[in-house]
């Protein structure tokens, strides 16, 4: 690029909508195993009665 101002503000930008993006990623993947955890155990304690 012509203007490496530009440059990396286009840059910093790209980086910071990886970053939030990869986070919420994670934190779904986070809760959804949480979730699936804990209705495997219900699940379980249910079946022991």
């Amino acid at each position: 690029m012509r203007h490496p101002q530009e440059a990396a503000r286009m840059a910093a930008n790209a980086r910071q909508a990886a970053l939030t993006r990869h986070s919420r990623e994670l934190m779904n993947q986070a809760y959804e195993t949480l979730f699936l955890d804990l209705a495997g155990q219900g699940s379980a304690r249910d079946e022991a009665r």
